[in-house]
């Protein structure tokens, strides 16, 4: 039952981001409706004020290190949301620099909590993937990880970034090949986030809300299509448990 009712909830939380998606190309094309116009323009008049004001911040060379701060305390508390941060950047830097920055600090995140796991296992979570032996078989690939379900816990939303990063360092896998799936996985995301961000400052436009289409369908998507990901892992993926111990999950 508690099995049921989880593939249910993801099920749902799968068809309302599908939803999402589906309202705001509803509300692109209303945007063609003159009294909504009309209406919307009185909001840009103050929204552009609030612009001018984050455009006149000095020292932001502050705010871009406070923010690398924030995504490296990410790795231990959870003080933000990844999301809120990449908009954050969207809305005060241009994408050419808020966008190499939200890479850089995902990329603190990911490796300061690769270390974790490299230095102190693989914590609470590994607990529980050792009572489980097909998820532990999964996991293991080749005694260092398995980057195809590495990927797929990347791209599906709301997966618990750290402990995924602190079970891979825990298993030893390649930490140039650990970065490289997680920043893909997590791409889709982070860009939509960033230019989301940009455009903050006119959110009833298609450049703020293509966005937010993009990510909902992709993440829509992979909840609707979790147990197929699940699937494809398990048949196609599977390895036979090595016989070295050096590397597997400890």
């Amino acid at each position: 039952m508690r099995k049921n009712s989880w593939i249910n909830a993801v099920k749902i939380a799968g068809l309302a981001l599908l939803m999402l998606a589906a309202a705001c190309t509803v509300l692109m094309a209303a945007l063609r409706v003159e009294e909504i116009t009309v209406w919307y323009e009185r909001i840009q008049a103050e929204l552009l004020e609030f612009e001018n004001a984050v455009a006149s911040i000095k020292r932001r060379e502050l705010f871009l290190a406070a923010i690398l701060a924030v995504y490296c305390l990410k790795s231990v508390l959870p003080l933000m949301s990844t999301s809120a941060i990449c908009l954050l950047t969207g809305a005060v830097f241009p994408v050419y620099v808020a966008l190499p920055l939200n890479v850089l600090g995902l990329m603190f995140v990911f490796g300061l909590r690769y270390g974790f796991g490299l230095k102190f296992g693989g914590g609470n979570a590994n607990k529980l993937i050792k009572k489980n032996e097909t998820i532990r078989d999964l996991l293991e690939r080749e005694g260092t990880g398995n980057p195809w379900l590495l990927f797929a816990f990347r791209l599906v939303p709301n997966f618990p970034v750290n402990a995924v990063s602190q079970i891979y360092g825990n298993m030893r896998f390649d930490f140039g090949r650990f970065l490289l799936l997680s920043v893909a996985g997590y791409a889709p995301k982070l860009v939509s986030y960033t230019f989301i961000g940009r455009h903050v400052y006119d959110p009833l436009s298609p450049s703020f809300l293509t966005p937010i289409v993009v990510i909902s369908t992709i993440s829509g998507l992979s909840l609707l299509s979790l147990n197929l990901i699940w699937g494809f892992v398990e048949k196609n993926i599977r390895l036979p448990r090595p016989k070295s111990r050096k590397g597997n999950i400890r």
